[in-house]
């Protein structure tokens, strides 16, 4: 966000609030809607050390218990075809162009790296789930301290055209190239009923994504405002900081 388009979205949207109005929705990504700021995707917040956000639902879903696309390691957002060669690039972690979450949901998305993929396994508690909440489908619920937690839905994976372990496994791509071993593996998260892992899969196979972003302003917004009121900032300068990371001088 640009210094100017902070100034039109103060005079807009957040100088009226200075006087610490009572908001209409105090949901974070309602807050973050109703002040301008896009957030096309929801997020879990998991309270995790990193700060990393969790996305609510997997790339090509609309619902958490959505399959969504699968796709092989490094081809953005090309869907999964079994004559496709596969992407042999070992950038650690992948870049924006071969970065499936990045490519389909927009900067700042991505693939999680290997370590959040330890940080959400090492951070949450895992459960196999039976038809979860009546939708029929199996999959992995991650519950964090704070009671958030994010559903994996277990859509198996695809191989040569075929899908496998459907309702029994899950596995999601992370950015990790697998170095220094060699170019055909990358990382990635696997779960059964038994539990989850950190595990390397051939970058030709098809399976699901699930995004990440870093600790966004409309957490920090939502940290700062209690259940009825939004946040009082006393001068622009201040919200400035908040909502751009830019330190005024002044």
């Amino acid at each position: 966000m640009a210094l100017a388009d902070f100034q039109t979205l103060w005079d807009d949207k957040l100088k009226p609030w200075i006087n610490g109005q009572k908001a209409d929705k105090t949901d974070v990504n309602a807050l973050a809607d109703a002040i301008g700021i896009d957030t096309d995707y929801e997020f879990v917040d998991l309270g995790l050390p990193s700060g990393t956000l969790w996305a609510k639902c997997n790339v090509g879903a609309e619902t958490e218990t959505g399959y969504g696309n699968y796709y092989m390691y490094g081809k953005g957002a090309t869907q999964y075809n079994s004559s496709d060669s596969a992407y042999t690039g070992n950038e650690n972690p992948l870049d924006t162009e071969h970065d499936t979450a990045t490519q389909v949901m927009g900067a700042p998305w991505h693939m999680p790296t290997q370590e959040q993929i330890f940080e959400l396994i090492e951070n949450t508690t895992f459960s196999w789930q039976t038809n979860f909440n009546g939708s029929g489908i199996n999959g992995a619920k991650f519950t964090a301290a704070n009671g958030n937690y994010i559903f994996l839905p277990a859509g198996g994976y695809k191989n040569v055209g075929n899908t496998y372990d459907v309702g029994a496994q899950g596995e999601y791509w992370g950015s990790t190239p697998n170095i220094p071993m060699d170019s055909s593996w990358a990382h990635s998260l696997l779960f059964t009923k038994n539990d989850a892992s950190d595990c390397i899969n051939s970058r030709s196979t098809g399976v699901l994504v699930r995004g990440v972003t870093a600790k966004s302003v409309t957490t920090e917004l939502s940290q700062k405002a209690d259940k009825s009121e939004l946040p009082t900032y006393a001068t622009p300068a201040e919200c400035r900081a908040i909502v751009t990371g830019y330190t005024p001088s002044e």
